[in-house]
């Protein structure tokens, strides 16, 4: 099915771009099961097609405002993002949808001020533990969030930090939904992997698995490092790789579109993050059936310790060492961690989170059928 650009849309999200990220892959997901009940879904980046790792499903209307950021002071940048407003507002006219969703902090201002005076429902989307710092630019966003009909989160710790300053009518719960299947596993023949799966970035805390895994590997030599994805840190975390003498056992995979196969051949899932919201990763490394470590602010809200997974405290390598130690040297709690982690993600299965989305961005039956009746064919409002 492909889109029909002649009918407005149902909903129209705003991103950066379809590059590769948690963010990127929710929401193409949710467009294109969307798409697949019959709604009319619109995309619009800020970025053309020439970097995309993400595809939308053919059913999906993309529009694309490509304004390259304008190099200069802050009166240049200011105007830049008038431009980006300016530009943002013609598509989402274009697009001819009653709902407006902003996916990142980056991207809510803009859309924000873009849908001032349209007859919009704008909804806001908080993809991080979203506690934000007094300084002015958190303060705006703050004001900023309740200009808006509905401020979502995607885990409950970011719903208890955006609650001081947005009114409870108006906040939120929205689960990323998961798509990988349950896989069989066999925890008497061990691929005696490692496996992490995010972008090199600080957020991630690369260098704290490194390290404890440089611990692990003094007792158990035989075991691999295996890091999918890519980003600014790269070079710096091969280095301490280099440093640590584990650099011969770690592979460094890059940013890959088969995450099913790198979960298929390892044994444990490793998520060392400093702060998270709900990571898509994790959602499929449980699904997956693998016994999972993860930092207190990584995913603790979505493993409970010694049913699920295991839980250690947040930049501690040693502690993470000795979970991935116990796992390593218990196949059976691998394997029984592993099969309680795949029941306790079936929550975040289509059948569950799609009806949350539709609720949150009023994509209720009735309610598209009536505004489709008020809209005319090209996608203006009547």
């Amino acid at each position: 099915m492909r889109a029909d650009h002649s009918e407005a849309a149902d909903v129209c999200v705003v991103l950066e771009n379809l590059r590769c990220g948690g963010v990127q892959r929710v929401i193409t997901t949710v467009a294109a099961l969307l798409a697949r009940s019959s709604y009319r879904v619109c995309i619009i980046t800020l970025a053309d097609g020439s970097d995309d790792f993400f595809e939308l499903a053919p059913a999906v209307r993309r529009i694309i405002v490509h304004k390259p950021r304008v190099p200069g002071g802050p009166w240049h940048r200011l105007l830049a993002d008038w431009r980006r407003i300016v530009s943002i507002r013609r598509a989402i006219r274009e697009s001819g949808s009653p709902v407006v969703m902003a996916t990142k902090p980056t991207m809510h201002l803009l859309v924000v001020f873009a849908c001032i005076g349209l007859p919009v429902r704008v909804v806001i989307r908080e993809p991080g533990p979203s506690a934000l710092p007094l300084d002015p630019q958190n303060l705006l966003r703050r004001r900023i969030y309740g200009c808006a009909a509905v401020v979502a989160a995607n885990s409950h710790r970011a719903i208890r930090n955006l609650a001081p300053y947005i009114h409870p009518s108006k906040l939120v719960y929205l689960p990323n939904p998961l798509l990988m299947e349950p896989q069989p596993r066999d925890g008497n023949a061990p691929a005696r992997t490692v496996l992490t799966v995010g972008r090199l970035h600080e957020q991630k805390g690369h260098d704290v698995l490194l390290r404890a895994f440089a611990l692990v590997h003094r007792e158990y030599p035989d075991w691999r490092l295996r890091l999918a994805g890519d980003g600014p840190l790269a070079g710096e975390l091969k280095t301490l790789a280099d440093q640590l003498g584990i650099q011969a056992h770690v592979e460094w995979l890059g940013a890959t579109r088969d995450a099913q196969a790198c979960y298929a051949a390892a044994d444990i899932f490793v998520l060392a993050s400093r702060y998270e919201g709900t990571p898509n990763t994790l959602l499929e490394a449980m699904a997956a059936g693998l016994a999972v470590v993860v930092s207190d602010a990584g995913g603790a809200e979505l493993v409970t310790h010694d049913e699920d997974g295991l839980v250690t405290p947040v930049e501690d390598h040693t502690a993470l060492a000795e979970a991935l130690l116990t796992l390593i040297r218990d196949a059976r709690l691998r394997a029984r961690l592993g099969a309680a982690a795949a029941r306790a993600v079936e929550r975040f299965r289509p059948e569950h989170a799609l009806p949350v989305w539709k609720r949150v961005l009023g994509l209720n039956a009735a309610g598209v059928q009536s505004q489709r009746a008020r809209r005319l064919p090209s996608g203006q409002h009547a």
